[in-house]
């Protein structure tokens, strides 16, 4: 049966690698055209088939573009492909991080706050980065940030692993 939805586009993808040609289609529809759906929000058909998440089959725009990247980047030549550096990371480390308004002046965040890592381990998210739990007072208690943005006492740079 064919979907009596309206579609907002179709994103073609084809590529031509040393494994031989792939071609994929997405149609994306606006979240709208379903009772639960929020404006704004979108839903994607891959090769005719419903490319759901776990929690919800909607994604924002920009979850949309990630999707549509990730794909991108997984069929590049591998001399393009670079897996985020990763750093080990330990329950109950102590580190800091910036937070508040940037400094135009001087490009960086003015306030800085101590933060203890509270999570047993850290999770990839979509955007490929590394993240973990963590507490902060003066953030208002505990909250997901990714580890680039964490600065750690130890002063090592993070580590492939």
């Amino acid at each position: 049966m064919a979907e009596k939805r309206q579609k907002i586009g179709a994103i073609c993808l084809k590529f031509e690698a040393s494994c031989g040609a792939k071609s994929m289609k997405i149609d994306v529809f606006p979240a709208s055209e379903w009772e639960d759906g929020l404006r704004g929000y979108f839903r994607l058909r891959r090769d005719g088939s419903w490319d759901d998440l776990k929690r919800s089959p909607y994604r924002s725009a920009k979850a949309v573009a990630q999707y549509i990247a990730a794909f991108v980047r997984e069929h590049l030549d591998g001399s393009t492909r670079k897996r985020p550096a990763r750093r080990e990371v330990h329950c109950l480390e102590p580190c800091w991080l910036d937070y508040g308004p940037d400094d135009p002046a001087l490009g960086l965040q003015l306030k800085s706050c101590d933060a203890r890592i509270v999570s047993e381990d850290t999770v990839i998210g979509e955007d490929g980065r590394q993240y973990v739990v963590i507490s902060a007072q003066e953030l208002g208690g505990i909250r997901l940030m990714p580890v680039d943005e964490l600065r750690f006492y130890d002063r090592k740079e993070r580590s492939d692993g």
